[in-house]
């Protein structure tokens, strides 16, 4: 698991569910599933060519 440098956030799974937009549609609806984010840490933190490579199609707005 990646390790953030600061004190803002205890963990990497903490930075994620501070930072996910999740359609609101979606979220009402009670829409979720699963899928792979592949990206690029830079040395000074910054994220480089974020992508999903696997997923299913779960609703569309999600499949974005």
């Amino acid at each position: 698991m990646p390790y953030l440098k600061t004190k803002k956030y205890k963990s990497f799974d903490d930075y994620l569910i501070k930072h996910i937009i999740y359609p609101t549609d979606a979220k009402n609806l009670s829409k979720s599933g699963m899928f792979y984010v592949e990206f690029i840490i830079e040395k000074e933190g910054s994220v480089l060519n974020a992508k999903i490579v696997k997923g299913k199609e779960l609703y569309p707005p999600l499949d974005n």
